[in-house]
């Protein structure tokens, strides 16, 4: 046997080592993510070359839901996916449950603000995220939307690319989150340069977070699509939405979005 792999000589030689290292990531340039592992698996030479995130630029995001960004991204650390382009959806967690004078004492409080907000500086650290969808409880504080969207439009002022955004309610039914949360989606899109879809569903609306959106969007050349499907505006969000010049159903040449109601 030793002796027949030896007269084999080059045959027995991995095809992929007489390629050049860029010659085989535009390869994998035709690959979806589960062949582009497989193809790494094959040889050194393959893996090196999939080592590089030139290999990954032409994959769509890959989707992934996850209960812990903290657990995420330490995992994506050491994988060939951390050179992916990403699509990950996640469900900001419901407060413990107890009693009031639990849910009311401030160190509790704190230790829930301070778990949050790693999880979320974990989740906008992903260096590849292109589309967020994060899911919250009714019972969610309002500080903890505000500060994960001004955490995105702080990783979008660092270089970060993010494509997609949507945040629903979890529950399914309309929830009141607070004006400030709509003041910073304001500033995420007056900051973005490649959020190209936004959507926020189930939720009531009032005039002052209609014109929190309105003045994002005025300074926003990316966006081609709002999305406020399930969220009623109420009479005052309604003149408010005509006065900004925001119909639904329609282009708006000025923005280039939809509004859909």
């Amino acid at each position: 046997m030793a002796q027949q792999l030896a007269d084999c000589g080059p045959i027995a030689m991995s095809p992929f080592t007489r390629l050049a290292t860029v010659e085989l990531q535009l390869v994998m340039h035709f690959c979806d993510q589960s062949t582009l592992i497989a193809l790494a698996r094959c040889s050194r030479t393959a893996f090196a070359a999939a080592k590089q995130p030139f290999a990954w630029r032409c994959l769509s995001p890959l989707s992934l839901s996850c209960s812990s960004p903290l657990e995420l991204s330490a995992r994506m650390a050491d994988s060939l996916l951390r050179h992916a382009q990403l699509s990950v959806e996640w469900t900001i967690p419901a407060p413990a449950a107890g009693s009031a004078a639990a849910q009311a004492n401030a160190d509790a409080k704190k230790a829930d603000a301070a778990a949050t907000a790693a999880e979320i500086a974990a989740l906008v650290s992903l260096p590849r995220l292109r589309h967020l969808s994060v899911r919250y409880h009714r019972q969610s504080p309002d500080s903890h939307l505000t500060h994960l969207v001004t955490a995105l439009r702080e990783h979008i002022e660092h270089g970060g690319a993010l494509v997609r955004f949507t945040l629903q309610l979890q529950e399914f039914r309309e929830s009141r989150i607070s004006e400030s949360v709509f003041v910073s989606l304001g500033a995420l899109l007056e900051r973005s340069r490649t959020l190209a879809a936004l959507k926020v569903f189930y939720n009531k609306m009032d005039a002052a977070m209609v014109r929190a959106l309105a003045a994002g969007l005025q300074k926003n050349e990316s966006l081609a699509t709002l999305n406020l499907s399930r969220c009623s505006l109420g009479d005052d969000g309604a003149i408010a939405r005509r006065r900004t010049g925001a119909q639904p159903h329609s282009d708006r040449a000025a923005a280039g979005t939809l509004l859909d109601r």
